[in-house]
C-alpha cells in the first residue's frame, strides 16, 4: 500500500487549523497560504509576545498624563496659597491655576504692585473660562462669593507677617489644599570676593572701587569685608531657610487638618544638590532649605501615622481621639537656570558688578540658551507633578536628573563642569 504524501494545499489547510489553535489571525495564516508556505511555529509565540508589550507603551504615557488628584479635589474646589508670586514661576504657577479655574487662590510676595499686577490679571483669566457660570447648576456654584484672587504683600521672613497669611488662609478659606513655595534669594560673588580679596576677579567688590590687578589689592579680610560676609550670610539664610521654616510652621497643620489630599511643593534648586564655584552662599542655602524640607516630610508622616494609632487607642476605649492629620505629598523641584531676573536679588551685588557669568544663562547667547528653563514649562510640570501626587525630588533639564550618583561615581567630573559653566 502506497502512503499519500500531502499536497501543498493540505499542508496550507494543516496549518492553518493549527495556527487557529494556537491564536495566529486568520489573515496571517492566508497570507502564508498564499504563497505556498507553511506558518513558522515561532510566529504565534511572538505575535503573542507583541501583543501583551502592545498596550504598556500606552499605559506608560497614560500614566505620565493622568492627574489622578484632580478626582479628590477638583481645580474649581482646590485652595492654593503660592509664596513668592510676583515674577517667574510664581507668576505662572498663578496664571495657570486662574486659567483652570481656581476659585480659592491667595498670592503672597514682597512687592505690592507687581503681585498686585498679577493678581488682577488672574482674575481676567478665570472669567474668561466661566462662562458656564450663568448657569446656577454650574459645580461650585454655591462658592460664587469668592471670586476674586487674594493677595497679600509680605514678607515670609517676619513671623507676624507669616502669621498673617495663616489667619488670611483660615478666614478666607477655611482650610487648605496645595502650598507652593518659590520665593528666594540669590548671590553670585565668591566667597573671597564679598570680602573684597578674591584673588582671581579683583576689585569687583561694592566695598571699594580699586583697579583691576592693581599692586595694591588685599590679600587679607579686612574687618569690613568679614562684615559683608556675614550680612550676605545671614541676610540669604534668613530668606532661604529661615522664611522657609515660618511659613512652613503655619502652614502645615492647616494642610493636615483640613485637606483630603494636602500637597506642599517647594520650588528648589539643583544648586543644594551640586556644588559649584560663586554659588556657595547660594548652594548652602538650598541645600539647608532642601534638607529641612526632606526632614519636615519625615516628620509629617510621623504626624499621620500618630493620630491614626491614637485614633485607633481611643476606638477600641470608647474616648475622644485628636484629630486626624492627613498625609501630606512633599514634592522639592530641583530646576537649573531659569530665564528670569532672579540673579537681580543677589545679597552680595548686583550681576553686572559681581562679574557673574553663567555659561546656561540666555545672557551668554544662543548656547545658553538650549539649557535655559522657561518660568511656563517649569509651573506646568509642577502642577503636573502635583496633580499626579508625586513626592521626593524632580530635577529639571532631565541631565540633573542623576547628579547624586555621577557625584559618587565620578567625583570630579560635576566639578570640572561647575568650573567650566561658571568661569570660575
Amino acid at each position: 500500500m502506497s502512503v499519500a504524501h500531502p499536497t501543498a494545499s493540505a499542508a496550507a489547510t494543516e496549518a492553518a487549523f493549527l495556527a487557529a489553535n494556537l491564536g495566529t489571525p486568520e489573515w496571517i495564516t492566508s497570507l502564508f497560504a498564499l504563497f505556498g508556505l507553511d506558518v513558522p511555529v515561532w510566529l504565534t509565540p511572538l505575535l503573542t509576545f507583541i501583543a501583551f508589550l502592545a498596550p504598556i507603551p500606552i499605559l506608560i504615557l497614560f500614566r505620565s498624563r493622568s492627574r489622578p488628584r484632580q478626582t479628590h479635589i477638583p481645580p474649581y474646589r482646590e485652595r492654593v496659597v503660592i509664596l513668592g508670586a510676583s515674577s517667574g514661576v510664581g507668576k505662572e504657577l498663578a496664571l495657570s491655576y486662574a486659567e483652570r479655574g481656581c476659585r480659592q487662590l491667595l498670592l503672597v510676595a514682597r512687592r505690592a504692585d507687581e503681585l498686585e499686577r498679577v493678581r488682577a490679571e488672574c482674575d481676567v483669566i478665570r472669567l474668561k473660562g466661566e462662562e458656564w457660570e450663568m448657569s446656577d447648576e454650574a459645580p461650585g456654584y454655591k462658592e460664587r462669593g469668592s471670586l476674586k484672587t487674594l493677595s497679600l504683600a509680605a514678607d515670609c521672613s517676619k513671623a507676624e507677617q507669616v502669621d498673617k497669611i495663616k489667619q488670611t488662609v483660615l478666614d478666607a478659606f477655611g482650610g487648605l489644599d496645595t502650598v507652593h513655595l518659590l520665593f528666594g534669594l540669590s548671590a553670585l560673588r565668591p566667597v573671597l570676593g564679598i570680602a573684597d580679596i578674591d584673588p582671581i576677579r579683583k576689585g569687583s567688590s561694592s566695598l571699594r572701587n580699586g583697579s583691576l590687578g592693581s599692586s595694591q589689592e588685599p590679600e587679607y579680610a579686612s574687618l569690613a569685608g568679614l562684615e559683608a560676609v556675614r550680612f550676605a550670610t545671614n541676610r540669604i539664610n534668613e530668606v532661604n531657610v529661615t522664611a522657609t521654616a515660618l511659613c512652613a510652621t503655619a502652614l502645615l497643620p492647616i494642610l493636615q487638618l483640613t485637606s483630603s489630599a494636602p500637597s506642599f511643593v517647594l520650588l528648589s534648586s539643583i544648586a543644594a544638590l551640586v556644588p559649584a564655584p560663586t554659588r556657595a552662599l547660594y548652594g548652602s542655602s538650598k541645600a539647608a532649605q532642601l534638607l529641612f524640607f526632606q526632614s519636615l516630610a519625615l516628620e509629617a508622616q510621623s504626624h499621620a501615622q500618630s493620630t491614626r494609632r491614637l485614633r485607633n487607642e481611643a476606638a477600641s476605649n470608647q474616648t475622644m481621639g485628636s484629630k486626624k492629620r492627613a498625609s501630606v505629598s512633599f514634592l522639592a523641584i530641583l530646576p537649573g537656570t531659569i530665564k528670569t531676573d532672579f540673579r537681580s536679588s543677589a545679597v552680595d551685588g548686583d550681576p553686572t558688578s559681581a562679574g557673574a557669568f553663567d555659561a546656561s544663562h540666555p545672557s551668554q547667547g544662543e548656547k545658553g540658551a538650549k539649557d535655559v528653563l522657561l518660568p511656563k514649562e517649569v509651573a506646568d510640570l509642577t502642577i503636573l507633578k502635583t496633580d499626579q501626587y508625586a513626592t521626593g525630588e524632580v530635577a529639571l533639564p532631565s541631565k540633573y536628573k542623576h547628579s547624586r550618583l555621577a557625584r559618587a561615581l565620578v567625583p570630579g567630573l560635576l566639578g570640572r563642569l561647575a568650573h567650566k559653566k561658571y568661569g570660575y
